[in-house]
């Protein structure tokens, strides 16, 4: 009697079938997680580059600008202290938006790391306010952030 090994032809294109239709429902919760993870990535670097600036301020004892490119923060933005260049970060990825909730497209750090209170929306395109996140710069230079649903400062911009 003869034994064969492996798999038949219809048992391979069944398994391949079967994996199609599992991809395929998975596919659209991937997506989602994509974009929070961009939303959350770009939300942590505008985060950061206003700490950093504030930093500057004080470790330089002057004024440090922060400065949305072509007056769109979605563009990306500058770090500068005067005419120098301290910091340049390129664009969020695309379907990414980052909105200033005053309209101020220039944030000005005193040597003393002082501010105007300013407030910042991340949104990404597609998913709604569920992953939108939102950055409060407090006068004294003080940061946070917040899903942007239970963001109180955000009560009349929750929607992306």
């Amino acid at each position: 009697m003869r034994q064969t090994r492996g798999f038949t032809l219809i048992e391979l294109m069944v398994t391949i079938g079967l994996l199609a239709i599992l991809a395929s429902l998975a596919a659209p919760s991937f997506r989602q997680l994509i974009i929070s993870n961009r939303v959350s990535a770009s939300t942590n670097e505008l985060f950061s580059t206003l700490a950093t600036a504030r930093s500057e301020a004080i470790k330089r004892a002057q004024t440090i600008t922060v400065t949305a490119k072509s007056s769109n923060w979605s563009n990306g933005w500058q770090v500068s202290a005067g005419a120098t260049v301290i910091q340049d970060i390129e664009a969020p990825p695309s379907g990414i938006t980052l909105t200033n909730l005053a309209n101020s497209y220039t944030i000005t750090f005193t040597s003393s790391g002082s501010t105007s209170n300013t407030d910042f929306k991340v949104c990404g395109t597609g998913i709604g306010t569920a992953y939108a996140l939102g950055i409060r710069l407090g006068a004294n230079g003080q940061l946070s952030k917040c899903k942007l649903n239970d963001c109180p400062f955000a009560s009349a911009n929750k929607t992306c």
